[in-house]
This record gives structure tokens, sequence and C-alpha cells, in this order.
């Protein structure tokens, strides 16, 4: 994963407990329990070029197109609910994670 995702991860639990979603301690849990997964961090930076034409090219955001300019270089499936990441993934030729 981009090392962006630990951002996002953080950003979104913080997000839900300001908007009552969660409480202090379920997110300090949450927080907890993402920490101890196993996931191996990309330090490459992603080409700003790269990511750019992928996101133009797929009405993605910077973000995703992050995550889908990792699977492409490492040749990795990819897992999202999202119906646009999925079809740019489908036109880039990253499969679907069967999880």
């Amino acid at each position: 994963m981009p090392a962006l995702w630990l951002l996002e991860m953080g950003n979104l639990l913080i997000s839900a407990q300001g908007r009552k979603r969660i409480d202090a301690a379920k997110r300090r849990k949450l927080m907890m329990a993402a920490s101890a997964l196993r996931l191996r961090v990309d330090r490459e930076p992603v080409s700003m070029a790269d990511m750019g034409h992928l996101a133009l090219s797929h009405g993605l955001t910077a973000y995703d197109a992050a995550y889908l300019e990792l699977a492409m270089r490492r040749s990795l499936p990819m897992a999202t609910l999202d119906a646009a990441m999925r079809k740019a993934m489908n036109a880039s030729g990253v499969a679907l994670a069967d999880i």
C-alpha cells in the first residue's frame, strides 16, 4: 500500500469520532488494530505525471490514482467497492483481489 494509507486511515477514524459515529475508545482500538496489520508500505514516490495521467484518464482522485499506480507498478491486485476504481482497474489491467 502507499504510505498515504496511514494518513487516510487516521483521518477516517478521527473524522468518524468527530461526527460521533464512534467514541474515543473505539477510535483508539481501531487505530491499534490498523497498526497491528502486517501491511507492507511502499516508500517509492509516485510519479506526479503518472498520477495525474491516471487521475484524469479515469476520473479518479489523486489519492485513488496513487493506489492504482502502485498496483500497476508492482503487478498487484486491488480490493475496492468503488465503481469508478473498478472501472479504472479493469481498463488498466489490474486484477480485483479475491478476499
